[in-house]
This record gives structure tokens, C-alpha cells and sequence, in this order.
């Protein structure tokens, strides 16, 4: 894709918001953009720093005014270049990765709230003649941003967009970050990069997360969601993507091993997040394998006698088996008398079923694992409730040991058996 200047970009001005933060109007100019706001468009053309009446008019000495402005402004950024890279007047070097860049306070200071704080408190780097930008500026971020602070156009592209932004987030230039913006807007593919809805989710971008809604189904998502990387992302990555990513393919099993791994990775500080979460993810589109891998993890679990201390399962079974199951005669029953008992239950819903396989395969974990198989080959793992798969996945969450030991955190032997080799069922196609 080509590079875009600001001029170009400036000119498309129906979009008002993206003039939002940009202040190229004086207190002058009021009065002429008041006065001609009931003109038609096409009697406007972009000239310096806004848009003016192009015809013989009362505004001709206005635009005359204006077009001599604009000459001396740009005589004088020429001036500016040429000193720069002659090295003239320049106070001071900015080094950043391996590259250094001449330039003048003034100039840095004049845009940048960063540079104008530096440089004007009591800061020791503010004094130093060699200044150096660690991450998240780069090397081409910060020289794309040299470039329109002392000419005003910039080339921005596919492969440098995230840099510029990253760098005038990062130095304070409102205006230069919103031209990234547009830039983004009216190449909307791009939108689709995973590390730009990051920089978005991150800094709280509003008007880019606004814009990325519509390309989060056309993101490549999968391999994303199982790397190490996932683990560090803000909480509303994990929003968008439920309320975009879910829709009109459903991939609940890929998106709740996610959250799984990604609550447990700072389970004392994200665990309240899982509730909303789990509000948003349809538990009725998680599939029965997953539900049945999920419940088998649930027993393998080394906290599972904590787990079941709190009666939460049991209460969750209704009035009519609770009491049984949690008797010293029910969980010392043979394999025989529990497979006979739990025939004799044909009219007690999925919950209370799967309460008793876990309670009584849980009693004596190393003798009765074996038969978990056995039972699930005729259990409907589809009929759980949504309230109970819930409360076995919130209790999961919790035990680092499990979720980093038994594949849930990659979903390796879950993959086997469940997800296509090409994972194709779980990913939107551009």
C-alpha cells in the first residue's frame, strides 16, 4: 500500500471526528469559519491550515492574509530541515535502538508534552545533550515523527502505522496520533493486526477499538489465543473479542480455554473478571467433549477434596440425591452397587448425575479413575446446566498445578480428539 501524507489525508473532510484534538484554528479564525459554515462544499479547497472560500469575495483579503502565512511558515520549516540535517543550532541528540537524531529542543518541545516536561522541569535527562527513547518508541516510530515535526508530512504505511502510534502516544502528539487514526479508518485491513487492537486495548483508544470491532472476526486469532503472549493482555481484549470473535461461528471451546489460562495466569487479581465473562460466553455452544474434558480435569484436580468441601456441587444437585451422595455409605459403595444405583436414577437430570460420579470417583481417586470413561460413554455431558459448568470451570481456574500440568493451557490432548487438524472450524476466513 502506498504512503499517505497529512495534506492528503487533512483534505477528506466530511469526517468531523476526526478533527477532534486537532487546534490549527486561532481565535481569528473564528470568525471566518463561523461566517462561511452555511457555504456549499464544493465552493472550499484546503489551503495551510483550513478550509477557505475560493471565489472573489469579502473573504478575498482574508485568503490573501492566509496564503502569506502559509508561504513564510513553510520558507521557515525548509529553514528548519536544512539546519537539522547540517547539524546547525541542534541541542541536543535523541538516540533510539541503534540509531542517533540531531534536533532542537525548541522544536520537540513545541509539540510534544513529553519533550515540553522534560525539558522545562527539573529532570536530569531534560539537561543531558543525549537523551535516549527506550521501548515502546522505536527507530522508525521516532524518525517518522522528526519528519512532520519539521515539515509536517509523514509517509505512513501497512508496515510503520503501529510505530507512529506507539511514539506519539507515547511523546504526547494528539494531533499526529490522530492522523495515524485516519489513516487507520480509511484502511480498514489493517485494522485486522492483533498487535494494533493490542496498542488499542492497552491505551484505551477509543475511536481505534470503535473501528476494530467490525475485524476482530477476520483476525487470525487461534494461535494467538493459545501463546504465552495472551497471558499479559488487558481485560478489555478479552471483551472485544468475546462480543466480536463468537459471532456468527461459534468457537466457545477455543475462547473458554482462553479465559481458563488467562484468569489462572493472575488468578487473585482476575478471578472477579470470570463471572462477566462467563456472562457474555454461551455455555449451551460449549461442546459435550470439552464439557466431559473439562469435568474429567475437574477430578484430576489435586484441590478437588477442597473443591467439594463447600457443598457448592451438592446444592447444585437438587433436593432429591443431595443428601445421598455425600453419605460415608454411598461413597464407599463397589463399582457394581454404584453403577446399579445410578440405573436406578433414569429420572434424575445431567447435575445430580454428574455430582455423584464426581464425588464417588473423587473418594478414592486411584482405584475408580479408570471408570469415568465407562460412565461418560452414557452420560449426555450436552444437558449440564450452564449454572453448573460454571461452577466446575470457577473452581478450576483456581489450581495453577492442573491447568499448567494437564493440556487444558494448550489444549493438547483436548485437540486430539475434538478440534480439526486445520482448525478450521475455529477460525473466520477474510
Amino acid at each position: 500500500m502506498s504512503g499517505t501524507n497529512v495534506e492528503s489525508m487533512a483534505s477528506d473532510h466530511d469526517e468531523h471526528e476526526d478533527n477532534a484534538g486537532l487546534d490549527y484554528e486561532s481565535d481569528g479564525d473564528q470568525w471566518f469559519h463561523q461566517s462561511a459554515s452555511n457555504l456549499e462544499e464544493d465552493t472550499f479547497e484546503y489551503f495551510g491550515y483550513g478550509y477557505f472560500y475560493s471565489v472573489d469575495s469579502e473573504y478575498a483579503k482574508y485568503i490573501e492574509c492566509k496564503s502569506g502565512a502559509h508561504r513564510y511558515l513553510s520558507k521557515f520549516s525548509t529553514q528548519l530541515v536544512h539546519f537539522r540535517a547540517s547539524g546547525e543550532f541542534c541541542d541536543v541528540t535523541i538516540r533510539c535502538e541503534d540509531k542517533s537524531f540531531p534536533c532542537h529542543r525548541l522544536v520537540l518541545a513545541a509539540s510534544s508534552t513529553y519533550f515540553k516536561v522534560m525539558f522545562s522541569g527539573n529532570f536530569r535527562d531534560g539537561a543531558q545533550s543525549d537523551i535516549v527513547l527506550h521501548h515502546p518508541v522505536d527507530a522508525t516510530g521516532f524518525q517518522g515523527v522528526l519528519e512532520w515535526l519539521y515539515t509536517g508530512d509523514v509517509s505512513i504505511k501497512n508496515d510503520n502505522v503501529l510505530s507512529l502510534l506507539q511514539t506519539a502516544d507515547f511523546l504526547g502528539l494528539k494531533t499526529f496520533e490522530n492522523i495515524c487514526i485516519r489513516y487507520l479508518r480509511r484502511n480498514r485491513k489493517d485494522l485486522e493486526s492483533i498487535e494494533i487492537l493490542l496498542f488499542a486495548c492497552c491505551t484505551n483508544k477509543t475511536r481505534i477499538l470503535r473501528y476494530a470491532q467490525s475485524s476482530i472476526r477476520n483476525m487470525k486469532l487461534f494461535e494467538f489465543l493459545k501463546s504465552s503472549r495472551f497471558l499479559e493482555v488487558p481485560v478489555n481484549f478479552i471483551r472485544l473479542v468475546l462480543k466480536n470473535w463468537l459471532r456468527p461461528v461459534p468457537n466457545e471451546d477455543v475462547m473458554l480455554s482462553a479465559i481458563i489460562r488467562w484468569v489462572n495466569h493472575s488468578c487473585e487479581q482476575r478471578l472477579s473478571h470470570f463471572k462477566t465473562f462467563a456472562r457474555i460466553l454461551r455455555f449451551e455452544n460449549v461442546s459435550p467433549a470439552y464439557r466431559k474434558y473439562l469435568v474429567k480435569k475437574f477430578i484430576l484436580s489435586p484441590k478437588v477434596a477442597s473443591f467439594l468441601q463447600d457443598d457448592q456441587l451438592v446444592n447444585l444437585s437438587g433436593n432429591v440425591i443431595r443428601n445421598q451422595i455425600v453419605s460415608e455409605e454411598f461413597l464407599k459403595m463397589p463399582v457394581e452397587q454404584f453403577i446399579t444405583t445410578l440405573k436406578q436414577w433414569t429420572s434424575i437430570s445431567e447435575d445430580p448425575m454428574i455430582s455423584a460420579i464426581i464425588y464417588w470417583i473423587s473418594h478414592s481417586l486411584q482405584d475408580r479413575l479408570r471408570h469415568f470413561d465407562m460412565f461418560a460413554k452414557t452420560f449426555n455431558f450436552e444437558n449440564i446446566t450452564s449454572t453448573y459448568m460454571m461452577s466446575i470451570v470457577e473452581k478450576l481456574v483456581t489450581d495453577s498445578d492442573t491447568i499448567s500440568s494437564t493440556g487444558v493451557s494448550e489444549l493438547d490432548d483436548y485437540n486430539e480428539y475434538v478440534l480439526p487438524s486445520d482448525n478450521s472450524l475455529y477460525l473466520y476466513q477474510s
